[in-house]
């Protein structure tokens, strides 16, 4: 279990894994940014045209993304094993507005959805896992859907999984 994140666009996120010599393990993950449109100054209900036709002014776009994978891993020596996964990817913008009446939003600052960028793509990804310590790992690798740098730093849960730390790699 640990941190992974891709860079650029997906800083924060986690990880599960595991192995077995002579077998495969599996690999789970999920990353993402913030999520405008949980805000409570997000309209679902006002388009990019409103906005604009109201006079309001366009002040930045941010974008929110979520990706998961699931895949497999494989041991290659005594503590490097790589993994393969496939997921979904998501992006949408978000528009951030001033509305100089202050009708909407907080203090007339306020968020929509910019439709138009959403995505949603089959993301593929890999890379290697290496064992630094007795229940610690670092992971680097390459992520498809956006494209990306995946690194993570994990450690062993503290159940039955430590069989596959550096005793059985």
């Amino acid at each position: 279990m640990g941190y992974a994140g891709g860079f650029p666009g997906q800083p924060v996120g986690v990880s599960f894994w595991s192995t077995s010599p002579g077998f495969f393990g599996f690999y789970v993950d999920a990353k993402w940014t913030g999520d405008t449109g949980d805000s409570d100054d997000y309209y679902s209900n006002i388009s990019i045209q409103e906005a604009e036709f109201w006079g309001d002014d366009l002040l930045r776009t941010e974008k929110s993304t979520i990706a998961a994978h699931i895949g497999a891993t494989a041991v290659v020596s005594k503590r490097v094993a790589v993994y393969l996964a496939l997921g979904k990817y998501y992006s949408g913008e978000y528009r951030e507005y001033y509305d100089p009446m202050h009708i909407l939003g907080s203090n007339g600052h306020y968020w929509i959805s910019d439709d138009s960028q959403d995505k949603d793509n089959w993301s593929f990804m890999g890379g290697v896992l290496i064992l630094m310590a007795r229940h610690g790992s670092l992971q680097v690798g390459l992520e498809g859907a956006p494209f990306c740098v995946t690194v993570g730093m994990h450690f062993a849960l503290p159940t039955g999984t430590q069989r596959w730390t550096s005793r059985r790699w």
